[in-house]
C-alpha cells in the first residue's frame, strides 16, 4: 500500500516529531496513511508504527545540546575564551523543519551528541538573517540549508571552519564531524604553544644578548676608567 500525506490537519500531519512511547525515544513522521506512520529514526533507520504507540512532540520539545543563547558573535567569542570548540547548525527557521532539517534535529538529540556538545563545545543554532553574508558563506558554503559547521575559533573575532555538513546528518555522522573539529584544535593549540615557545625562546635570546653588550660595554668603560686612572700626574 502507497502511503499518503495525511489529508488532515493534527498532530499527525506529515513532517511532525514525536516520541516512541515504549522506547522512549525520538522519531521523525515522514508521512501517515490512516493510524500508520513513515517514520525515521535516526541512523538512516525507517519504520512503520501504529500512530497509537506514538506520541506528538514539537521541534521546540525535542532535546537539543546546550544552545548559546546570545548572537553568533557572542557564540564565537565565548568559544575562543573557553578554548572550545564552535558547533553552528544553519537552519532555514520557516515553521516546521522539512526532512532534512529534521533529519539533523534528530542527530543533535541524541545522548552521544548532546554529552559530546556539552563537554567540548559552544553550540549556536540560528537563521542566515542572522549571520553576515561572510559567516554565511563559510557555515553554509554550499548554499544548501540546514548546514552543520564545525569551525576552530582563532581569535574573539575570527574562525576557520574546519568542515561544513549540508543537508540531512546522521548521529555518527555528527560524532564523527565534532572528533576531527576536536583533532584539528589540538593540532592549532600545539602549533600556537610551539609558536609562543619560539617566540620566547627568541625573547630570551635578544634580553641575553642585550645583557651580554651592555655587561661588555660596562666592562669596557671600566677598564678605560682604570687607565686613565693609572696614569702618572705631571707635576
Amino acid at each position: 500500500t502507497l502511503l499518503r500525506k495525511a489529508r488532515t490537519a493534527g498532530p499527525w500531519d506529515s513532517g511532525s516529531f514525536a516520541m516512541r512511547r515504549v522506547e522512549r525515544s525520538f522519531c521523525w513522521v515522514e508521512m501517515v496513511d490512516g493510524r500508520q506512520a513513515y517514520s525515521h529514526f535516526g541512523e538512516g533507520a525507517t519504520g512503520i508504527q501504529n500512530v497509537e504507540d506514538l506520541e506528538p512532540v514539537t521541534a521546540g520539545e525535542m532535546p537539543c545540546p546546550a544552545r548559546f543563547e546570545g548572537s553568533f558573535e557572542a557564540a564565537r567569542a565565548q568559544a575562543f575564551l573557553k578554548s572550545k570548540l564552535l558547533v553552528v547548525a544553519v537552519v532555514s527557521g520557516r515553521g516546521k523543519p522539512q526532512k532534512d532539517e529534521a533529519l539533523q534535529y534528530l542527530a543533535l538529540a541524541s545522548d552521544e551528541v548532546r554529552s559530546v556538545l556539552s563537554e567540548n563545545a559552544i553550540f549556536w543554532r540560528g537563521r542566515p538573517a542572522e549571520l553576515k553574508d561572510t559567516q554565511l558563506r563559510q557555515l553554509a558554503p554550499m548554499d544548501t540549508l540546514p548546514s552543520l559547521a564545525i569551525a576552530v575559533t582563532l581569535a574573539a573575532d575570527a574562525m576557520t571552519v574546519i568542515l561544513a555538513v549540508p543537508g540531512a546528518v546522521t548521529r555518527t555522522q555528527t560524532l564523527e564531524s565534532i572528533l576531527e573539529g576536536l583533532e584539528a584544535m589540538e593540532v592549532h593549540r600545539q602549533l600556537m604553544q610551539a609558536r609562543r615557545q619560539d617566540e620566547d625562546a627568541m625573547l630570551r635570546q635578544a634580553q641575553d644578548q642585550e645583557y651580554a653588550d651592555g655587561l661588555a660595554r660596562d666592562q669596557a668603560a671600566a677598564r678605560a676608567q682604570q687607565a686613565q686612572q693609572a696614569q702618572p700626574v705631571a707635576p
